[in-house]
């Protein structure tokens, strides 16, 4: 891996977005918010060509530049189970307004969503050149949330978070599914991981077994 870049994402919920450059010159960008210019430029600076979005799960203040960044021939891979985000385009806008429904294709069936190129598998690796990115399943935000692993880094979107965790009465969300998530992150996850969340501060995996409170044994 040549460089990571961490990428606020747009106001107000600043979502943390993150964007690998790899030895070979191809970018991954996880979790794509900010401006599709701000990614840009970081890739002119490293004479790079962006291929590949990974999404931790769909809501919409991870998603702002999907669809403009599709367009322009980049690959995005989630979980199967947040393809389909809400029943309808008028669902979305009811949870989080017309300008965030408005980032959701309207599939065949006329519900609201995605059109991925790849689709994770749980504990399946995509590998972009040298990179290896590890998909792990963590239902409990939202159906198909999931944590990505890579060089000693758990992109974990808004799973777990730096003495918290993630949201669960959203549509789709569960805190059952949450609580099996966060054993299983416990049990696999090694102490000296750094944990990217997918907002506010970065942490480790040690420091969330000992102080978070939803990780307690």
């Amino acid at each position: 891996m040549r460089k990571i870049y961490h990428i606020h994402g747009r106001a107000p919920l600043y979502c943390n977005t993150f964007l690998i450059i790899t030895n070979e010159g191809k970018g991954i960008v996880i979790d794509p918010d900010a401006p599709v210019a701000d990614y840009q430029k970081l890739l002119d600076k490293e004479g790079a060509k962006l291929t590949h979005i990974l999404l931790t799960h769909g809501h919409h203040d991870h998603i702002g530049s999907v669809n403009e960044l599709q367009q322009q021939g980049v690959q995005l891979w989630m979980n199967p189970n947040d393809v389909v985000m809400y029943s309808s385009k008028e669902q979305a806008a009811r949870v989080f307004g017309q300008h965030y429904a408005n980032l959701y294709h309207q599939l065949p069936d006329g519900s609201a969503g995605f059109v991925p190129d790849g689709l994770f598998e749980d504990g399946g690796v995509i590998q972009v050149d040298e990179v290896e990115f590890k998909t792990i399943f963590t239902p409990g935000h939202t159906p198909g949330s999931t944590c990505i692993l890579c060089d000693g880094m758990l992109f974990s979107g808004d799973t777990l978070f730096s003495g918290d965790i993630g949201r669960t009465d959203f549509p789709g969300g569960s805190m059952q599914q949450m609580k099996e998530s966060l054993k299983k992150l416990r049990e696999m996850i090694e102490d000296d991981t750094e944990i990217l969340p997918g907002h506010e501060g970065f942490t480790t995996m040690k420091q969330e077994k000992l102080y978070n409170p939803y990780l307690q044994a």
